[in-house]
């Protein structure tokens, strides 16, 4: 209950419809697309596997009925709900540990703050932890392997995880390295999981699917300043400095608190190792997994850490049952207040500040309904309802930020990646078959601005004067 009010709480005040944020737009808007007959990978651009493209189709239906912007309120109550669910998933891992366990192992998943904050808006990382503690949930039984058709639907959600984000590879390789020779009815499990919602978009679209899923993500790079580990560490294991403190001396705070924590779980598998069970392994080596991938990659986001939160509290709490034997209290007291301080710092998180209320109530006074809108953000176009055009000739622009990582193999937009002759000419093939463009003013740039460019507006186009959150173009030529 904790959980889902603090995942729920910045959806009141009409935050759950009114609020313009990117990710959700991207992944309702490929839902609005496909329920018109134009499929990702192949009509547009979408660097994300596409099971959360078919979570969303049902709102996408209903919003045929009741406007986008409704059915994006809904998409974020359903994710907060996805990872509030997270918590009784984690407690029902570890309830033969017993009640003071399964309390603290419940307590960090509800209050961890990048968790919490990521169900603000529909983002992946709380459906892709909802699938691997499901399989989890499935695949072990009192901290053994499960065999037989548990077994073969744990290895199904696994692979669904795997069809959410590609990160859900880390939890699968943990599981295969632990799980001894039942590997073959979990492997099947997964294959079928994983392939069943990507198959038919895989053979619609066979060389666009492994070039925008595997190839972009892969050698995805940035031409700015590679995030420090440090910050990194501190989304994993804490949050960051608190607002308006010094920054410096609060990420020292923070990081010495990350290598106690860190030192401290070290200590306590090394005298619990021998007692561990499968699933002990399994949640040691899946932090482990989890951790470097987040490690690796040029780029990390706040809401990445989301994803990092169960394996490190399944490894944290792994230990503590061996540790409550008699004679071990002192030991048992000091990781259970390791684990309370952790859950403390990473609830150090300003609720109000992920409160960011775009306006782009303007919009929708001057663009007709069905007009060509073309957006730099797609979730402005569907907080105005504005979504979606009937002319056949209107362009599909889903995810302009993918769209630059496609075209120029994976660099992150920046000033030098959309100089890219490719990236200039895919935007001005969209400004000559639109009939308004509204470009808001995202933290990332992703569209272009050169001459040809400016030219070509200055020409064809008059800028509305509204009060919103971008700029709004209306065709005043002809194409």
């Amino acid at each position: 209950m904790v959980a889902a009010f603090l995942r729920l709480y910045r959806l009141r005040f009409g935050y759950a419809h009114s609020v313009a944020d990117y990710d959700g737009g991207v992944y309702l808007g490929s839902s609005l697309e496909l329920v018109d007959g134009r499929v990702p990978y192949r009509d547009f651009v979408l660097v994300h596997p596409p099971v959360i493209t078919l979570l969303f189709t049902p709102l996408a239906l209903a919003a045929k009925a009741i406007g986008a912007a409704q059915a994006m309120g809904l998409a974020k109550i359903l994710t907060a709900l996805a990872g509030a669910a997270s918590v009784p998933l984690v407690g029902r891992l570890v309830r033969e540990r017993g009640p003071v366990v399964v309390g603290l192992a419940c307590a960090v998943t509800a209050l961890q703050g990048d968790a919490v904050a990521s169900a603000y808006s529909p983002l992946l990382e709380p459906w892709l932890v909802l699938f691997c503690l499901v399989g989890a949930v499935l695949a072990f039984d009192g901290g053994r392997v499960r065999a037989g058709r548990p077994l073969l639907w744990a290895g199904m959600f696994f692979g669904l995880a795997a069809a959410t984000k590609i990160w859900a590879l880390a939890p699968i390789l943990a599981f295969v390295l632990v799980c001894g020779p039942r590997r073959r009815t979990y492997l099947g499990g997964m294959a079928a999981g994983f392939l069943v919602p990507v198959l038919p978009f895989l053979l619609a679209a066979p060389r666009a699917f492994v070039h925008e899923v595997l190839t972009v993500q892969l050698l995805r790079t940035t031409d700015g300043p590679r995030t420090p580990e440090a910050l990194r560490l501190l989304h994993m294991f804490g949050s960051p400095a608190p607002t308006g403190a010094d920054p410096s001396v609060g990420r020292a705070a923070l990081l010495a608190g990350v290598a106690m924590i860190v030192v401290g779980l070290a200590l306590a598998w090394l005298r619990t190792w021998r007692r561990a069970t499968p699933l002990d392994r399994f949640a040691l080596v899946g932090a482990v997994l989890v951790v470097v991938s987040m490690l690796v990659p040029d780029v990390f986001y706040w809401h990445y850490a989301a994803f990092s939160t169960p394996f490190l509290v399944l490894a944290a709490v792994a230990p503590a049952a061996h540790l409550q034997r008699p004679g071990r209290r002192a030991w048992s007291a000091v990781l259970a207040l390791a684990v309370l301080g952790l859950a403390v710092a990473m609830t150090h998180r300003d609720l109000r500040s992920y409160r960011m209320l775009n306006d782009h109530a303007a919009v929708d006074a001057v663009v007709p309904p069905g007009a060509c809108l073309v957006s730099s953000e797609a979730s402005a176009a569907i907080a105005q309802d504005r979504y979606g055009s009937t002319d056949p000739g209107c362009p599909v622009l889903v995810d302009p930020f993918g769209t630059v990582l496609a075209l120029t193999g994976g660099r992150t937009p920046s000033a030098a990646a959309l100089r890219d002759p490719r990236v200039r000419g895919f935007w001005l093939a969209l400004y000559r078959r639109a009939d308004y463009l509204y470009l808001t003013r995202p933290r990332s740039p992703v569209v272009p601005s050169d001459a040809v460019l400016r030219a070509y507006l200055s020409t064809h186009f008059r800028i509305v004067p509204i009060r919103s959150g971008g700029t709004l173009y209306e065709r005043v030529d002809g194409r």
